[in-house]
């Protein structure tokens, strides 16, 4: 059966995907034939130094928009995963625009944090901000996914960090300042971000590799709106429902 372990002629317990037992797993669907181990994300350096470990393929090449592609799926089929993030570049909500990143600062792992403020801080900034263009996305890793996934995998992507991304934005401090100062223009910051997340998921749902749609982010917000802001936020079943049916 697939998704079950068998042994790999003495050398340990190899993992078949199994991806539609995994999605009865997430809907609810009854016990399941093993653990599935499931990822957010696996930071670049990490997946590079596993892929290394193991010998899968060298050093990906930053000319080559399949190299991570490719490399990633064999890497998570050896580890025993049932998903692979398959991630388009330019979906990203940039943070380090130059002149605008005042009280940023990096974390262990890389990552631009902003604490105090952030690129976006006025309506003029959010007219000014390069907001990602999704009609002009390269999809070739999702046509190489349609075409060569490990039998029993599907891909997916992160899409639904309403409020994470805001917090990216506009920086921890000034956002839940702005939320009661400033409700509207938070609003309008969040109908923004919506706006490329929805894009995203309805362009990831025209692949019949992707089997989620990871969304997050919500930071305790509720569907409706932040108590007692009266700034309404967007939700993930909205979304989901401009997105696709075939999806986890």
């Amino acid at each position: 059966m697939r998704g079950e372990p068998r042994a790999d002629q003495g050398k340990g317990v190899v993992i078949l995907a199994d991806f539609e037992q995994l999605a009865r797993v997430l809907r609810g669907g009854g016990a399941p034939a093993r653990v599935f181990n499931i990822e957010l994300f696996v930071d670049e350096p990490v997946r590079a130094a596993l892929a290394e470990r193991l010998g899968i393929g060298g050093p990906a090449d930053p000319e080559d928009p399949l190299a991570i592609a490719r490399r990633d799926a064999a890497l998570f089929e050896a580890l025993g995963y049932d998903l692979v993030r398959v991630h388009l570049p330019g979906a990203e909500f940039p943070v380090e625009i130059p002149g605008r990143q005042a009280g940023g600062r990096r974390t262990a792992q890389g990552y631009l944090v902003h604490e105090h403020a952030g690129p976006i801080q006025t309506p003029e900034d959010m007219e000014a901000y390069p907001w990602p263009d999704i009609a002009g996305l390269d999809v070739r890793p999702l046509e190489w996914a349609e075409r060569h996934l490990p039998g029993g995998m599907k891909a997916y992507d992160l899409a639904g960090q309403f409020f994470e991304c805001a917090c990216w934005l506009m920086g921890y401090e000034s956002l839940f300042v702005a939320l009661y100062e400033e409700p509207e223009f938070v609003e309008e910051l969040l109908s923004r971000i919506a706006r490329v997340y929805f894009d995203y998921t309805r362009l990831l749902c025209q692949f019949g590799c992707i089997g989620v749609i990871w969304g997050g982010g919500r930071h305790g917000f509720q569907d409706a709106d932040h108590r007692g802001s009266g700034v309404a936020a967007p939700s993930h079943p909205a979304a989901a429902q401009g997105g696709g049916t075939h999806c986890a």
